[in-house]
């Protein structure tokens, strides 16, 4: 019988997927290996172009490398974004020596920046959680309320992106987040507002994580949560103690009751 104070875990499905076995004389070519010669021939003059000792130019002039962006790898997409804002000049310069101007002509610069901007709170969080090997579940429900905090207005973002992010920056590279801050394109404006929407849908919040954040001592009062959350939190705690306490009753009740020691003798 299902207990009706425990917090229900539901676990998601495997869908097994039944794969097609193919034909040799199946033309398409399969995902995980192609060759060389199947790689689109814009995605490989990128790669030449690259071949051709370019990172490494850039390396030796600017001091870095550009990056590249990997699914499995959480922040490699806004290292990838600033890497190519600290070698802009650079790899231009590099490119229209070798008449390869044409790869960075549709590349809009105040665009990556204001990506870059959008994208830092989550990487400072991203950060934050990784680092030690301590136990995070009570940083879950900060990370989610420091994220909406930051992407609710521009001027938000502007605040947190200054006052967490950019205070070990280098003069030399504040010019990427220095020149227009003033405004905010209707484009990155519909990503901020949707990477807001998507916070909720990504994180899957119970009741436990609000548990583990008033458990920790810097955190207890929850101040930026409702009075109906922490109510409802400081209630399955108590649920919680009771049935501790009933189950350590019961192992009590049925462990053998000690035998009285035996009085030593004195012997005078």
């Amino acid at each position: 019988m299902m207990n009706e104070i425990a917090l229900p875990v539901f676990r998601r499905k495997k869908k097994f997927i039944k794969k097609s076995v193919s034909s040799k004389n199946d033309s398409l070519p399969c995902q995980m290996k192609i060759t060389v010669d199947q790689i689109p021939l814009l995605a490989k003059h990128v790669i030449d172009v690259l071949n051709k000792w370019i990172n490494i130019c850039i390396k030796e002039e600017a001091g870095v490398t550009l990056h590249q962006s990997c699914i499995v790898r959480w922040l490699s997409m806004i290292n990838l974004l600033e890497s190519v804002l600290q070698t802009f000049k650079t790899t231009k310069r590099l490119l229209l020596a070798r008449n390869k101007q044409s790869l960075i002509h549709d590349l809009d610069v105040l665009t990556i920046k204001q990506l870059v901007l959008v994208l830092k709170p989550v990487k400072h969080v991203v950060t934050v959680v990784q680092t030690g090997n301590s136990p995070s579940l009570h940083l879950v429900l900060l990370c989610n309320l420091t994220l909406k905090r930051a992407l609710s207005s521009y001027e938000s973002l502007l605040d947190y992106v200054n006052t967490y992010c950019n205070q070990n920056d280098k003069p030399s590279n504040k010019w990427e987040h220095e020149e227009n801050e003033n405004y905010e394109s209707e484009g990155i404006k519909w990503f901020r507002e949707r990477l807001l929407l998507l916070i909720d849908e990504l994180f899957n919040l119970d009741v436990r994580h609000y548990c583990a954040t008033m458990l920790h001592p810097k955190y207890k009062l929850l101040k930026s949560c409702t009075i109906e959350e922490r109510s409802q939190c400081h209630q399955y705690i108590r649920r919680q103690l009771n049935i501790l306490h009933d189950t350590n009753l019961r192992h009590k009740s049925h462990e053998p009751s000690p035998e009285p020691q035996q009085k030593k003798i004195k012997i005078s």
